[in-house]
């Protein structure tokens, strides 16, 4: 039984952490992201659709695009580009809006994302796609 505890433990530290104050969560071998919008929803994008990232420091803030084949998604926040590694490795798992007013009790080394916007790049008509604002 020791060595089913242990196999146990050790699978739990290889868990991403699910504390809901976080905005983000990463593994190893993940095949695709959940963005979680406050109000709106949750989107499970597949990382084989990844097409790029880039990050901007503005005067608000810190903002990461991302591009995948049919959705844009931009998060707003704090420290974003800690997170650009866990992304060029395709290892960011979760990234999740956190509102402002519940921000006080996060670390302040953590990243922080305030807002997230997602668009979809194609219609399903088949056209070019409308601007679809998803925020806080």
């Amino acid at each position: 039984m020791s060595t089913l505890h242990a196999s146990l433990a050790q699978r739990r530290a290889e868990t991403p952490s699910d504390d809901p104050r976080l905005c983000y969560a990463v593994a190893n071998a993940v095949t695709a992201v959940t963005f979680t919008t406050w109000k709106t929803g949750v989107w499970v994008l597949p990382w084989i659709h990844f097409l790029g990232a880039h990050h901007v420091v503005h005067a608000k803030g810190e903002r990461i695009a991302f591009v995948f084949a049919q959705h844009e998604i931009s998060a707003e926040g704090l420290r974003l580009a800690l997170l650009m590694p866990e992304i060029a490795a395709a290892r960011l798992s979760v990234l999740r809006e956190v509102p402002e007013r519940f921000t006080a009790d996060l670390p302040a080394e953590e990243p922080c994302v305030l807002r997230l916007f997602i668009k979809s790049r194609v219609d399903p008509g088949g056209g070019p796609a409308a601007a679809t604002n998803s925020s806080s």
